[in-house]
């Protein structure tokens, strides 16, 4: 208990900075589309459900556990992609709780006989809470006994909702893909302070992958394909890079990362195990840290997939010239 109240006040001391910093960020960005970019709405074509799951640093009491599932399909009376998703993110055993709802279209335009350029919009209604109960302020502190629950600090909201947006394009040309997305447009603003100004820092997301497939005595391995990867994050000073790549031969595929922040040394390596079995995909994720939060126990991802059966689409899908990323 007293473990956690102390992560409680730690996240109450730097709930300016956690605003101003980064948002969920899942490891295996395939596995989540639309938490990359709103343009990936319909890009499998057929209608998709993805749930994830992300439990970041267990070691410290579950302090960062993240919840997401989505949905998305090709709906081609408005000549795109729409798509819905959800995301719960529990900081400090339910300290500090983020949901966010969004919606999102994509328009497709076809440039020539491979190009394509998809750009997107999405909205957000977002809700921010505090459990005051596990919080923890200074002057509630006995330097000899701990915490004795008696504080003078007055939290004029401990629940706040406000709108969001974010913009994505994306193109895909033969087995090329890159993208770019900008999310929090209008910067809103999230503090549970009455005159507090803290506000969510735009967050620039740039992506860009390649698949291609196995060659064996000249010929083409079917259902066998390599696709290096690359995910680039800024966020006001945050910055990550995600690099690596893809090995699938079918029902397996394994993946090896490295997630960097322009240190010297990595933060940490990353391995993926995914299966598929008819429209379902699974994968599961580690992330090793190298970094001084190495007995954390690293972080957890684990991801389903389902692609719903759907004849016109599945035809669509199987002649598309649209390269979708998966994994």
């Amino acid at each position: 208990m007293l473990h956690r109240k102390i992560i409680g006040l730690s996240l109450y001391f730097l709930i300016p900075f956690i605003c101003n910093g980064q948002d969920i960020n899942f490891t295996q960005f395939h596995t989540n589309f639309l938490e990359i970019s709103p343009a990936y709405a319909g890009s499998a074509i057929q209608p998709r459900v993805s749930v994830n799951y992300r439990n970041q640093w267990p070691g410290i009491n579950s302090a960062f556990v993240t919840y997401s599932a989505s949905y998305d399909q090709l709906y081609e009376p408005l000549k795109g992609g729409i798509g819905f998703k959800i995301s719960n993110d529990v900081q400090g055993s339910g300290t500090l709780n983020y949901i966010s709802i969004d919606a999102m279209y994509s328009y497709q335009l076809k440039f020539g006989y491979e190009f394509y350029v998809v750009s997107a919009l999405q909205f957000g209604y977002n809700q921010n809470s505090l459990n005051m109960q596990n919080a923890v302020f200074a002057d509630g502190i006995n330097p000899i006994t701990g915490p004795n629950g008696l504080s003078a600090e007055v939290i004029s909201d401990s629940k706040i909702t406000y709108p969001d947006f974010a913009y994505g394009i994306t193109s895909y040309y033969r087995d090329h893909y890159f993208g770019l997305a900008v999310d929090h447009l209008i910067k809103p603003s999230v503090s549970f302070l009455s005159k507090g100004s803290a506000r969510i820092d735009r967050k620039y997301t740039f992506n860009y992958g390649y698949t291609f497939p196995v060659h064996i005595n000249g010929w083409v391995k079917p259902h066998y394909y390599i696709s290096p990867n690359l995910l680039f994050q800024k966020q006001a000073g945050f910055e990550q890079i995600i690099i690596g790549t893809y090995i699938n031969s079918r029902p397996m595929t394994y993946g090896l990362w490295l997630r960097q922040s322009f240190d010297v040394i990595p933060n940490s390596v990353i391995f993926l195990i995914g299966y598929k079995k008819n429209q379902l995909k699974f994968s599961y994720t580690y992330d090793l840290t190298l970094s001084k939060l190495s007995s954390t126990f690293g972080t957890h991802e684990i991801a389903f997939i389902y692609l719903i059966d759907n004849a016109k689409t599945e035809k669509k899908a199987y002649k598309s010239e649209l390269k979708s990323p998966w994994f």
